[in-house]
């Protein structure tokens, strides 16, 4: 069977007619865009549409054998137009697809009512307020209605949202108050915090754990009210030294302090780690 001429007689087919014949059709490279970048398309139906990249792989196959990398890439077009609806023919993948389409028209159809403080209720479609409106996105509006955004431009599903939208309270970011052995206090907001102090790339999530008593800190950074006070040590060789557990095993990395030993001298459990007591006044 000669694939390549009953590709081509589908693509000329489809290039002479004036419209497409089908309620839903497709744009589909001529040229597959993944051997050669191009932009050669042709508005098939959805059921030629399927049967061209068949007809490509078939061909390729054919031609230059299964381990090809043109066979191979032919392949994985086939498989995602068939394998994302478990389709096994052409007739199939039509039926799907069209009523998939209308699927997604319905939904976009659907009835919605928005707020804006100052434009006040909109109760109908997404197109009809983005007709009413065009200054606004169709994709952010849809993004607000499903609930992945607060509102786009003012345009929310809450009043008591798009009245906190009017008084800038949406902006308003959590103050934190963190301290740090070197940077001192700092307060403010997460974002700000890691805008002030890129160079030490701190982790939103391990701050927010810090702040909620989950982790005793991050890169150094405690809660204010966490902080404990400095424990005072004593040492034959080392002398006096008033420091944490961690502040201490940090100045002494040559001694190799363990953390767990030196919190057990802390409270008492042990008498000295590694020459280390505390500082009886």
């Amino acid at each position: 069977m000669n694939y390549r001429k009953i590709y081509f007689l589908i693509v000329k087919r489809a290039k002479n007619r004036k419209e497409c014949p089908d309620n839903f059709c497709e744009r589909h490279h001529v040229i597959p865009n993944s051997f050669i970048k191009n932009d050669i398309k042709v508005t098939l139906t959805t059921r030629e549409h399927y049967l061209c990249h068949k007809l490509i792989y078939k061909y390729c196959n054919k031609r230059y054998g299964k381990n090809n990398k043109r066979t191979q890439k032919a392949l994985i077009a086939l498989f995602f137009l068939s394998n994302r609806m478990r389709i096994n023919s052409s007739r199939d993948y039509q039926t799907l697809r069209n009523e998939y389409i209308l699927y997604l028209r319905n939904k976009r159809r659907k009835i919605r009512t928005f707020y804006h403080e100052d434009f006040g209720e909109f109760t109908g479609t997404i197109k009809e307020l983005c007709n009413k409106f065009p200054d606004l996105n169709p994709s952010l509006i849809f993004m607000v209605s499903s609930g992945d955004r607060n509102h786009h431009k003012g345009w929310c599903l809450n009043k008591k949202i798009s009245e906190k939208i009017k008084n800038k309270e949406h902006l308003k970011r959590k103050i934190y108050k963190f301290v740090h052995d070197e940077h001192g206090v700092f307060e403010g907001s997460i974002f700000q915090m890691k805008k002030a102090f890129k160079d030490m790339n701190l982790n939103s999530s391990y701050l927010g754990a810090v702040f909620r008593g989950k982790r005793n800190h991050h890169k150094g950074w405690k809660r204010v009210d966490f902080c404990r006070e400095k424990i005072k040590w004593t040492h034959d060789i080392h002398g006096n030294v008033e420091a944490g557990i961690t502040e201490l095993s940090n100045l002494y990395p040559d001694l190799k302090l363990n953390k767990a030993h030196l919190s057990s001298v802390s409270n008492g459990k042990l008498r000295q780690h590694k020459g280390w007591k505390l500082l009886n006044e």
